[in-house]
């Protein structure tokens, strides 16, 4: 299949890569939305320094079906001049997109990482505008995952810094990927397990550990508040998913509304706590009551578990 335009898939963000396949997806065909919605995610409590609940999708169904959309070859370019791996990577792009592994701390401002901390991924690569010597990129910044242009010199730094191997892939659009339709069973199966994941983290309360005197005390709350924009997000997909199932006629108006009003103080629950670590992190020393946080946390664990209780039961 011939290169496609890719359009940005913004209607909620959970995480770069997430969002990079959904948007190949959605850009060869807008049914795959409903793939978004679906409620594949659990609760996880990271371990490591910076502590902090978080969500992760863990749905083989999902991610066989988003992979199946492309076909990804390793490419190599490092190994050139600066000049010459430019125009190599421009030629490719003529007629496919890439992902290439980027050293974020070069990257996008109003990040986390920028000019701040050292942490690789791979960005969807989509052109070259040659008017303005910019690279054209699907990413996210601090307000949204969307379209991007990256000056030639901060796209050559961004490259060079990152450690990753492959270096990047070209991405093949396959013109017949895995079908897909959302089904009221899925739903409730997922619900189920959504359920018993959220009474497993109702008792954890190591989380958001940290040392307000750390000197990345500041880094781990912007991490804490990213993690709570996940979880802000996942409200908004869950509204998303009710909608939908409206409009497909397998719940009944009544059952919808219900849920997205429930979804939606959801939201606001989890953007409160995202406000109060952005807060934090701009007080000198930087102090959070925990406490606090926990008793807000299980409070709004408790109600999003209420409400798929009612769904399912």
């Amino acid at each position: 299949m011939d290169k496609i335009n890719i359009k940005p898939f913004n209607e909620f963000w959970l995480n770069c890569s997430f969002n990079a396949h959904l948007s190949i997806m959605t850009s060869i065909n807008p049914k795959y939305n409903d793939l978004a919605y679906l409620n594949c995610y659990t609760y996880v409590n990271k371990m490591q320094i910076p502590k902090g609940i978080t969500i992760e999708n863990e749905d083989e169904v999902q991610k066989s079906i988003l992979q199946s959309a492309s076909y990804q070859e390793a490419i190599c370019f490092k190994d050139k001049s600066d000049e010459e791996m430019l125009l190599h990577i421009i030629e490719l792009l003529n007629n496919q997109n890439l992902f290439i592994g980027v050293d974020l701390f070069y990257w996008l401002p109003d990040t986390i990482c920028w000019q701040k901390l050292h942490w690789s991924h791979y960005a969807l690569v989509t052109g070259y505008n040659s008017n303005d010597n910019t690279f054209v990129v699907l990413d996210s910044d601090a307000y949204k995952y969307g379209k991007f242009e990256i000056p030639r010199e901060r796209f050559i730094t961004a490259v060079r810094n990152c450690p990753f191997k492959p270096e990047g892939y070209t991405i093949t659009i396959n013109s017949n990927p895995s079908d897909f339709s959302l089904e009221l069973n899925a739903v409730i199966q997922n619900a189920e397990k959504i359920i018993e994941n959220i009474e497993n983290h109702l008792e954890a309360n190591d989380i958001w550990e940290y040392s307000p005197y750390h000197m990345q005390a500041g880094q781990h709350f912007e991490f804490f508040s990213m993690f709570a924009y996940q979880i802000m997000n996942r409200q908004i997909a869950n509204s998303l998913l009710f909608k939908r199932l409206a409009e497909l006629k397998l719940i009944n108006d009544k059952t919808c509304a219900g849920a997205v009003n429930s979804f939606n103080e959801l939201r606001i629950g989890w953007e409160t706590i995202k406000n109060i670590f952005i807060k934090s992190g701009l007080m000198s020393p930087r102090a959070l009551d925990i406490d606090r946080l926990i008793a807000i946390k299980n409070s709004l664990l408790k109600q999003e578990k209420a409400v798929w209780e009612h769904f399912v039961y």
